[in-house]
């Protein structure tokens, strides 16, 4: 390996969760499938082939790579991504150069938490390490131990060759089902020059993401518990806290040698060992190799299985008879170095963990999350023994390796309803579509089936919460969001104050406005005011209209749509315009002496069929006379009725032109104050369609310096103008100018006499 850019490929593969005593075994036979995953000395999914046997029996497994040779692929998934392959195996074949120095990882070839044949695949790599050539080694004072302390450690460079020169390796991480509380289990092949004598090899595993500081040459961000990180028990057994570990494998004849152990403090494991009184409830301690001997110490403490350990690991050697035994790019082969497609015999070994029998998987921990990455870094090492005490040999590492995809629990693009936008969509951002999602809401309404998904959709105000995780049965997180829905409603109204007339009046004009303070009903502090109105009219003949009081020449039935700006909601009125084929010039009632006198005039009103007389009386009216139409050779017609028996106090009469049609009848109304010990006759005269805002208006049989107070209000009530007047002569003109375009309420007082009165000002 090269000192500075290629000393960078160093991996840290796995250092696992351990296994006890000295676990041996012998090679598996043809068919073991561990997990799902073929351990067999065969790298091709979908076979199962071992040692010399020169075909294997086809069965739906995963493994390494997938291979176009397999005669019956089934559904297996190569473990590893090809991409580059060509290239890779191009270099490798044409150049020597290559073969000695090239090195590269490829990472799993599917996503993180991808699911195959009912297992979780958490994570994988594939690493090529050089051969023979400037191959790192690890020089530390007075003899390099793997006990040391890292840090001491400055990584340089020798030759390497024969069964210490590592060539390459793959691992793999998986759930053996479909939770986070299946078995977990740990691959990996590993690929070494000499093909005699024992193979010793170590995976280390870090807590801590280490790196390689390629100027120093020193491994930085290791623990600082005798530059590793520490296994912690409670003292009841359980464990506290997840440190470094290793495994230790020696292949010798083949017979497989598995020792994994656990980083401890001296103290720790004098208080747990065998004898001591109390048991770490998942595994038991065998022997310790340590720094030194004081309880504040550390060093590597065996692992051993509580109840046996001769399931939890199956190995397999490669098998040279079948070509398809090595990876898609080749390797080197044993004996000088050239490039080959097929492994020689024991030149490649592959075992299984199952860390959960083993002890290890972090979802038997209490109180840790069993979705924790305990080991972010992988380091292999050959060694010369199993000891840990002996020298590490060739170095590969430190590699990345067991990293589940970041999930954040963060709720965005959350949308207010309103009454045209009645459904939105919030989603969770950087989302990862394998990992667990969970939508509730309390009083809100998720629509279709999504709330296991990463993005749903909703058609009601509420609040609405999400937890993820990478895994179902994980430690989650949580988010929230309030979804509002603004669907207050304008109140519309629709009205006029005048009428088409045959022959004087041609066109009038509609109003369009608010039968209630729409502003103020639309208020609120979160979504401010109502930002205006959208008027759309509609009426006979193709009529439309967008202002809001639009001049119209036809009857018949107009409708309004009234638009709040802020939210899309609104309201609809209507109102009917007819044609009169009579104009009433003047109407009016005043109180004389012991009666109330009713006068009108009309022309054109020769259609008519008559006038009834009508007075209130209990908040109805009741008919109380009736006119024929006088027919005469003159346009215009006086009318005129007498109410013999006032009421004291307030008059309301109207007098209802009868149509042919009564559905057309209109009605025009007046009101007269009666008192009978008064003989004197007190009117209000208004001049009618006040121009230029101002109204004038005066009262007739009033005293001199008599007080009149008059106020204005609009339709619904609301008081524009207040004022106080004296009166001269009785007879004299008041007026209220700078009075804005719309329909009032004039009400005039003056001691016990009062005249209310609509008016219309332009």
């Amino acid at each position: 390996m090269k000192k500075k850019r290629e000393i960078q490929k160093i991996t840290l593969l796995l250092c696992t969760v351990l296994i006890n005593f000295y676990l041996r075994s012998q090679a598996v036979g043809p068919g073991r499938i561990e997990g799902g995953f073929g351990v067999d000395g065969d790298l091709a999914a979908d076979t199962a082939l071992h040692g010399a046997s020169a075909s294997g029996s086809g069965k739906p497994s995963d493994d390494w790579f997938r291979c176009r040779k397999v005669k019956n692929p089934l559904n297996g998934v190569g473990i590893i991504d090809t991409t580059g392959a060509y290239y890779y195996k191009s270099l490798l074949i044409s150049s020597a150069t290559a073969r000695q120095n090239l090195t590269f990882t490829q990472p799993m070839s599917v996503p993180k938490l991808s699911r195959s044949n009912g297992s979780i695949l958490l994570d994988a790599l594939y690493a090529r390490d050089q051969a023979d050539v400037d191959k790192t080694s690890i020089i530390g004072p007075g003899g390099v131990k793997l006990i040391d302390d890292p840090s001491t450690w400055t990584i340089g460079s020798s030759s390497m060759g024969g069964k210490t020169d590592i060539l390459e390796f793959s691992s793999h991480i998986r759930r053996n089902g479909n939770t986070v509380f299946d078995s977990l289990f740990f691959y990996y092949g590993v690929a070494v020059y000499g093909t005699t004598g024992s193979k010793n090899i170590t995976a280390e595993l870090f807590v801590r993401d280490v790196k390689l500081d390629t100027i120093t040459n020193k491994l930085v961000n290791l623990g600082s518990q005798g530059g590793r990180v520490a296994w912690w028990l409670y003292p009841n057994g359980k464990v506290a806290g997840i440190g470094d570990m290793c495994v230790i494998m020696d292949y010798t004849g083949g017979v497989f040698t598995l020792k994994p152990q656990v980083w401890l403090r001296k103290s720790t494991y004098d208080s747990f060992r065998n004898g001591s009184g109390r048991l770490p409830v998942n595994f038991l301690f065998g022997n310790f190799y340590g720094q030194g001997s004081l309880p504040g110490s550390y060093g590597y403490a065996e692992l051993l299985p509580k109840n046996g350990g001769s399931t939890l690991v199956a190995q397999g050697t490669a098998n040279s008879l079948y070509n398809c035994m090595n990876n898609p790019w080749g390797s080197a082969s044993a004996g000088g170095y050239n490039w080959d497609s097929i492994y020689s015999v024991n030149q490649f070994i592959e075992l299984s963990v199952n860390f959960t029998k083993l002890g290890v998987d972090p979802a038997l921990f209490d109180g840790i999350d069993p979705c924790t990455t305990p080991y972010r870094t992988l380091i292999f090492y050959s060694q010369s023994s199993l000891s840990p005490t002996s020298a590490p040999k060739d170095f590969a590492g430190p590699y990345p390796f067991w990293r589940y995809p970041r999930v954040i629990s963060k709720i965005k693009g959350t949308d207010t309803l309103n009454c045209t936008l009645q459904s939105g969509s919030v989603y969770a951002d950087s989302a990862y579509g394998l990992a667990w999602y969970k939508w509730t809401t309390p009083n809100g309404n998720i629509t279709g089936y999504n709330a296991d998904s990463t993005v749903i959709t909703y058609n009601k105000p509420g609040k609405y919460y999400l937890e993820t995780a990478p895994l179902r049965g994980c430690f989650t997180q949580k988010d929230s969001v309030t979804v509002l829905a603004d669907t207050v409603k304008p109140v519309a109204s629709a009205a006029y104050y005048d009428t088409l007339s045959t022959g004087t009046v041609y066109t009038i004009r509609l109003y369009g406005g608010n039968s209630t303070l729409s502003d103020s009903l639309l208020y609120s502090p979160i979504f401010g005011n109502a930002q205006g109105y959208a008027w759309s009219w509609s009426g006979p003949g193709g009529f439309t209209s967008v202002q809001q009081n639009p001049w119209i020449s036809e009857p018949g039935i107009y409708s309004l749509k009234m638009t709040s700006i802020r939210n899309s909601c609104f309201d609809t009125a209507s109102t009917f315009i007819i044609l009169l084929p009579v104009v009433v010039s003047e109407f009016n009632c005043k109180t004389e002496g012991n009666h109330v006198s009713l006068h009108w005039e009309t022309t054109q009103d020769q259609s008519l069929k008559g006038y009834s007389i009508q007075k209130e009386k209990n908040g109805s009216f009741e008919t109380i006379g009736f006119l024929p139409v006088i027919r005469s050779m003159h346009t215009s017609q006086c009318y005129q009725f007498t109410d013999f028996n006032p009421s004291e106090g307030w008059n309301s009469y109207r007098i209802v032109m009868e149509m042919e049609s009564p559905e057309n009848n209109i009605s025009f109304y007046c009101n007269s104050n009666y008192h009978s010990s008064s003989s004197i006759s007190r009117e209000l005269h208004l001049l009618e369609h006040p121009l230029n805002g101002t109204l004038r208006f005066k009262v007739s049989g009033l005293a001199e310096h008599q007080d009149v107070e008059v106020s204005i209000n609009s339709m619904t009530g609301a008081e524009i103008r207040k004022k106080l007047f004296q009166t001269k002569n009785g007879t004299d003109w008041m007026e209220i100018s700078g009075l804005p375009q719309g329909i009032y309420t004039l009400s005039v007082y003056s001691n016990e006499t009062r005249w209310i009165r609509k008016v219309m000002v332009k």
